[in-house]
């Protein structure tokens, strides 16, 4: 007992730690043979030994007679991932004084990993040690006999790619077997026991609770899988794996799995041709640009060759009809072959000019190598164009009547060999809003916004996207685009459970963590995996920030207010209602504020969703006044349009997609998504408006004629969804005629959805700015405007492209674009952060939130405060001789594209 003067804070004082018993063991053990563990102990007394998993296996106390080390052995009977052995010594207390009852102590634990050689398979690879490329690899596969079902599969990938990430051979022992955590809860009280001797013994024991569980392209890489192969009885295999042209090193994977083992192996195979080729070409091209195709030639076939270089160029074969010839992509400027002499071992480059001449799509390049003693090898190189004038998008509705309707008429203006267009026959009202949708599953940057904007709609139009986007056809590629959606907003989750706005972000933004987890929650509910813990830590994350106060001028970088209705919405949703802080909210809020009716429906939802059915009238009755064009370009990414579509969306939510009383804002909405590009429209403004008449004409139902389709006199195939029926016609403004036959459109209207997509005749980008303004110079080392009559092969090339805001206000979530020429490659995107360059300020670079390095372009996102004029700042290299089209560079606010 301890005594203290009256008025003094009475405490029991804390003990001292024990100190570290240094225990040795193996790292690993066999089931049934004996472990010998090993402890150092200081001083004389008592040891305790103990072997736990989740539960106490085995304990023995021993005696110490003299300090030094105390052996210990354990067997364990059982299969266990790992066994925790653990000392506790304690020292006599009566080595220094009779009068001392609490003793010295020390601890110490190791893990010990048990081999689960049960459970583990043998696997024997048979594999050549080379290959030549464009052949077959055969891979022979040996378990040993077996007595049930049996699977393998097998993977050759380039050890190169491997090598970027260290790649280990997959082995499925450590994950099916992990490291477990201990989960015995181990207590001693010897340290706190009182200076008084002891009534008689005592001790402790742990107890056997569970621990809580944890939480077209130019360079093609090789990864060949043979997806799963059945092993017969013998254990044998056999699997062939098509080897492309490549050289180098392919590595060779294989797992083995039954009922009761798992299994793994690998062999390494060299893919090298007797004449290897080596064909360097731009990563993408633009119609017009001239250059050189240097192609690297090696003899290793042990002798003395004469080789002879062959060059030709063919296009795509074009999908659809296959009535139109095809038009050579390449135009050869020079010899198409060449002849020389190699000695064994001996290189050679040879050079072959070429004139891109397609507007779009993209050409194989075809290198073939011969040479006597029937020697052959060859390369193929894939390269996509860009076009030289910006691609549009043309959607029309038209409301079809009985019989026959020429389409010619609506098919002109376009360059030819660049348009594809996708007919779409639908009684759907909102068809023509719909179309959006292509737009924003393939918007091309990827923050938390426009990742959750792309996956969200899928949740509720999967049947809908093939008639607007032919290319993802399939439930399967649908599936994969929301589960790829879902897997990227989840690694933009901060450790506090909130979403960065873009990808390594440590600080979560408001809004948008609020518009993640209402995507995941809904993505559960519609049936996909979604971690459970990784949406609870979310929904903490909200419940938190909603149990704040805060001053009105607390968090304007990442908009809180903007967010907080939209917030307290997510944690109603998730069943976590904070009702008397949303009563509170809806009794304060400024209503002079045009986003006050879409923060005062989302907090009535809230309170709706929690039992309060206080504000059910005026949630049955939207706002449908007409709409403007107003947007505020905040974290909350506000504008009319969006706060319309979101309502329509939470009242079907609340009240079924078929409530009558919601079909006037439906229309609202669908007229407010019509007659304008996609581009028009922020991501927000689509996502929103196309969810909510996405789920009201799922269930619809009408009759009508089978749609007849026919493009020179011949009928096209149609696609069938459901009722509706689509059509694609690529190169269709080229076809002498096209008309679609309905010979009866039922009682109901029918239309049909024709949009188009490829480069007009006399297009050019289009320059100036609204709001933002933008130059872009080329110097030199110097600083100076580059003379390119002097530019060569291998020079670097500084761009310095200036941005401006001209308004008075702030503009935030800005994207800059800058297209590179075919001949260049990035080198340096981050000049100005140090003084490598003398001529570079670094108080006007631009810093930007986020940037995208492409292979075609570099992108950057940031924000620019009233006024504010900054540079970004990037060194470029020539890699390919030629003459090359300078694409233009362009800065938009992606939330207010006016």
């Amino acid at each position: 007992s301890y005594w203290s003067a009256p008025g003094a804070r009475e405490s029991t004082p804390r003990p001292l730690a024990p100190t570290a018993v240094n225990l040795t063991a193996p790292d690993r053990a066999v089931v049934g043979e004996p472990i010998e563990i090993e402890a150092l102990v200081e001083w004389p007394g008592r040891i305790l030994f103990t072997a736990e998993t989740d539960k106490v296996l085995a304990t023995e106390w021993i005696d110490v007679e003299r300090p030094g080390p105390v052996k210990w052995t354990f067997t364990p009977g059982g299969y266990a991932d790992n066994v925790y052995i653990s000392a506790l010594a304690l020292k006599d207390p009566h080595l220094l004084s009779a009068e001392s009852y609490v003793p010295d102590r020390g601890f110490g634990v190791r893990s010990v990993r048990l081999e689960p050689t049960a459970y583990a398979m043998a696997v024997t690879l048979d594999t050549p040690k080379e290959v030549r490329s464009n052949s077959t690899l055969r891979v022979g596969v040996d378990l040993g006999p077996q007595n049930g079902p049996t699977w393998v599969t097998v993977a050759a990938v380039d050890e190169g790619i491997l090598a970027l990430t260290k790649f280990p051979t997959p082995d499925p022992i450590p994950d099916l077997f992990p490291t477990r955590r201990l989960g015995v809860g181990t207590y001693e009280t010897i340290g706190w026991t009182m200076m008084l001797p002891p009534a008689g013994a005592s001790s402790s024991t742990g107890g056997d609770a569970e621990g809580t569980a944890g939480r077209v392209q130019p360079v093609k890489a090789v990864a060949l899988w043979s997806g799963l192969v059945e092993v017969d009885n013998s254990g044998k295999a056999s699997v062939e794996l098509p080897v492309p042209q490549y050289r180098g090193e392919l590595r060779v994977m294989v797992m083995a799995v039954n009922a009761d083992r798992v299994g793994s192996a690998s062999a390494q195979v060299v893919v090298r041709d007797p004449l290897v080729i080596q064909t360097t070409m731009p990563r993408f091209l633009t119609a017009g640009d001239t250059f050189q195709v240097p192609v690297f030639v090696t003899n290793t076939s042990g002798k003395k060759r004469t080789i002879t270089v062959k060059l030709a160029a063919e296009s795509f074969p074009v999908p659809g009809i296959g009535i139109l010839d095809p038009v050579s992509p390449l135009q050869l400027t020079s010899r198409s072959e060449a002849t020389f002499v190699l000695a064994d071992g001996e290189s050679k480059t040879v050079a072959f000019g070429a004139k891109a001449t397609d507007p779009i799509g993209a050409a194989r390049l075809r290198v073939t190598a011969t040479s006597d003693g029937g020697l052959s090898s060859q390369d193929e190189v894939e390269v996509p164009f860009t076009p030289s004038a910006p691609r549009e998008r043309i959607a029309q509705r038209i409301t079809l009547t009985d019989g026959k309707l020429d389409l010619k008429p609506l098919l002109q203006g376009w360059v030819p060999t660049t348009e594809s267009t996708q007919l779409w026959v639908t009684p759907n009202p909102y068809g023509e809003s719909l179309q959006h949708l292509s737009h924003l599953i393939r918007y091309p940057y990827g923050c938390i916004e426009q990742t959750t904007s792309a996956a969200r709609p899928l949740l509720y139009v999967r049947d809908l996207v093939p008639a607007v986007d032919p290319e993802v056809a399939s439930p399967d590629q649908i599936d994969d685009m929301v589960r790829s959606g879902i897997e990227r907003i989840l690694s933009m989750q901060t450790s506090g459970g909130g979403f960065g706005y873009w990808p390594g972000d440590a600080e979560p933004a408001y809004w948008a963590s609020a518009y993640a987890t209402h995507f995941l929650l809904d993505a559960a509910q519609a049936g996909y995996d979604v971690p459970q813990g990784r949406v609870d830590d979310a929904i903490a994350f909200l419940g938190r920030e909603a149990d704040k106060t805060r001053g009105r001028s607390e968090d304007v970088h990442y908009g809180w207010f903007d967010a907080e209705a939209y917030v307290h919405f997510v944690l109603a949703r998730a069943g976590k209602p904070r009702k008397a802080r949303v009563d509170a909210l809806l009794a304060t809020m400024d209503r002079s504020r045009p986003e006050s009716r879409e923060e005062e429906y989302l907090l009535q939802a809230a309170l709706f969703l929690g039992g309060d059915r206080r504000y059910e009238k005026a949630l049955r009755a939207p706002n449908t006044a007409p709409l403007t064009n107003e947007r505020h370009n905040h974290w909350g990414f506000w504008s009319d349009l969006r706060s319309r579509g979101m309502m329509l969306s939470v009242h079907e939510d609340l009240f079924g997609a078929t409530d009558a009383a919601a079909e006037p804002l439906a229309q609202l909405v669908a007229r407010g998504l019509s007659g304008q590009a996609s581009r028009w429209y922020t991501t927000q403004e689509i996502v929103w408006g196309v969810t909510a008449l996405g789920k009201r004409v799922a269930n619809s139902t009408a009759k009508f004629s089978e749609p007849v389709l026919t493009a020179n006199g011949k009928p096209l195939p149609a696609e069938k969804l459901g009722r509706d029926r689509t059509f694609t016609v690529w190169r269709a403004s080229e076809l002498s005629s096209l008309e679609l036959d309905v010979a009866d459109v039922g009682d109901g209207a029918l239309y049909l959805m024709m949009s188009s997509t490829g480069v007009r005749a006399n297009a050019t980008w289009k320059t100036g700015g609204n709001a933002l303004a933008l130059t872009r110079e080329f110097l030199d080392a110097d600083g100076d405007a580059i003379d390119w009559s002097g530019h060569a092969l291998g020079d670097l090339v500084y761009t310095r492209v200036t941005v401006r805001n001209t308004t008075g206000e702030r503009i935030q979530n800005l994207a800059l674009v800058d297209r590179l020429p075919a001949g260049w490659e990035i080198e340096n995107p981050r000049l100005g952060r140090s003084n490598t360059v003398e001529w570079i300020d670094p108080e006007q670079v631009w810093d930007a939130d986020h940037m995208n390095l492409r292979d075609d372009r570099l992108e950057l996102f940031g924000a620019l405060e009233p006024k504010e004029t900054r540079q970004v700042i990037y060194a470029s290299r020539a890699v390919t001789a030629g003459t090359f089209t300078i694409p233009p560079v362009e800065i938009e606010a992606m939330y207010d594209p006016n």
